[in-house]
């Protein structure tokens, strides 16, 4: 539900507009953004413009990352300014990519430390230096650093309220997380408390989204009940406490009077507590509703598991017959299916449908599939042959599990 170098999970505040939203923060890539776009306007600077085009220039042309750091460390060793500050940015961006962060953190320090650095850009570099940090001590630093250069940003305060938690810094956690909310009016509470428990759900905490879920549902607005009842219901899967997820999310459910967001949580958990009936009669709904493929081929492997040939059957039909489902899609679907059931385990339908798309769709990578599925019933023989006719048709991967398929007692 909820990009610079890395993804932080900070939110802005506007007190104009009195909203909040999350703060961009560029995320770490494996390949490099190079420079053409950031020429005299990242974080508003005015550079060199000859140097950095150039730069950028040359590397377009060579696509040479090599000669393309060696002009950023040249330009970055020059007389400090703007531009010195940029190629260094540019820098750590590029040490980055190369997952060498303790030379991107280098590079993020000498902005930090060169006397043309603004708050802005100090700001800017805080974000990156929490971002990659693995420290918890040194992720709250960044933060109060952060917090000093813009005390505006309640988005800073909030991540506080995260890292402490997850330090085990309860007492002050939550003096911050009531310094923080006793001033704020419900919408803004909501955001705060939103933001917290999806955090504490995704750092795997879910009891501390549990506190907060209760925090939200002790407001007044039906929207902060949803949400809470949401949250406490993702927080109980978490903890396999499925009955309870089914509670909260039936809740959820009744106050958001049926909502797509809360029908695919309880999709969710169906298929956690392993009712298959309920889990295909929300796949089902959640397929009407959005016509997208992921729910399409949803459908068809509930209804296989379910043993249900009717719903199989007019879902596939269904399926082919949409025009927005593209036709090379439709064309692999049998594959597409045994290969979502090879994932699951199921090789009974792993089985089924490789046989389909191996007879009518001539699809050679299906051997892959009927190899994995004999090998795994201890059918060595027939395992080899399906396998060995994939390598003859050189599908990758299939020189691979013939060894293993060998290897097998």
């Amino acid at each position: 539900m909820f990009t610079l170098l890395i993804k932080c999970s900070i939110m802005n505040y506007s007190k104009k507009k009195g909203k909040y939203k999350i703060l961009k923060v560029i995320k770490m890539k494996k390949k490099l953004l190079i420079l053409t776009a950031l020429i005299a306007t990242t974080l508003g600077m005015a550079g060199t413009k000859e140097d950095f085009e150039k730069a950028a220039k040359n590397y377009d042309t060579t696509k040479n990352i090599e000669k393309l750091e060696s002009d950023l460390v040249n330009i970055s060793k020059q007389k400090s300014d703007e531009y010195t500050i940029q190629a260094k940015i540019e820098l750590a961006r590029l040490k980055a990519s190369q997952n060498k962060l303790d030379e991107t953190k280098k590079y993020l320090n000498e902005v930090l430390n060169d006397s043309f650095s603004t708050n802005e850009v100090k700001e800017f570099v805080y974000t990156q230096l929490y971002g990659i940090s693995n420290d918890r001590n040194e992720k709250i630093s960044y933060l109060n650093k952060l917090s000093k250069l813009n005390s505006k940003e309640l988005g800073y305060k909030v991540a506080l309220v995260k890292e402490y938690t997850l330090l085990g810094n309860k007492v002050e956690s939550d003096k911050l997380l009531k310094g923080l909310t006793s001033n704020l009016n419900e919408d803004q509470k909501i955001a705060v408390y939103n933001k917290l428990a999806e955090s504490y759900i995704s750092e795997k905490v879910p009891n501390e989204a549990i506190t907060i879920s209760d925090l939200l549902i002790s407001l007044n607005k039906v929207e902060a009940k949803i949400y809470g009842n949401m949250y406490k219901a993702y927080a109980n899967m978490a903890l396999n406490k499925f009955v309870e997820a089914e509670k909260y999310a039936l809740e959820a459910e009744k106050l958001s009077n049926k909502s797509l967001e809360v029908e695919n949580l309880l999709y969710q958990v169906y298929n956690a507590k392993g009712d298959l009936k309920k889990a295909l009669d929300k796949a089902i709904l959640l397929k009407n509703s959005t016509k997208t493929q992921e729910f399409y081929l949803d459908v068809i492997l509930l209804a296989e598991l379910s043993k249900n040939t009717k719903v199989v059957n007019d879902t596939i039909k269904e399926f082919k017959n949409n025009k927005d489902v593209k036709e090379e899609v439709k064309k692999n679907l049998n594959i597409l299916i045994a290969n979502e059931f090879t994932n699951l385990g199921y090789l009974e339908g792993a089985e089924k449908y490789a046989e389909k798309a191996l007879k009518e769709d001539k699809a050679k990578d299906a051997n892959m599939v009927l190899a994995f599925v004999q090998a795994s019933k201890g059918n060595k023989g027939l395992a080899l042959k399906y396998v060995r006719e994939a390598k003859k048709d050189k599908i990758e991967g299939a020189e691979n599990l013939e060894q293993q398929i060998l290897n097998l007692k």
